[in-house]
């Protein structure tokens, strides 16, 4: 999912989540997730690299990690645009 340009993308306000934020993923078959946000991270334009993004915070707990692109330009990277991060393990 990506913003066109016009209309905010899904992850559009991925940014404003802190830690102990909350929010739910629902799958294909319809199961609902709940997770809970223990960081979130803004890094520079390739500040971060992959093996950081996609690392668990925690092995012992099932997570998710949810990477974007923000900034004014719709194709990354660009040195205005950041890499943000946002960590997060199941409620």
């Amino acid at each position: 999912f990506t913003s066109n340009g016009q209309t905010n993308g899904v992850f559009s306000a991925l940014d404003e989540l802190s830690p102990g934020d909350t929010f739910q993923v629902q799958t294909g078959n319809n199961n609902k997730i709940n997770y809970k946000v223990v960081k979130a991270v803004e890094f520079d334009t390739n500040g971060v690299t992959m093996e950081q993004a996609i690392s668990p915070m925690d092995n012992s707990k099932s997570g998710l990690n949810i990477i974007t692109c923000s900034g004014l330009s719709l194709t990354c990277p660009t040195p205005s645009n950041k890499d943000f991060v946002v960590f997060a393990e199941q409620d």
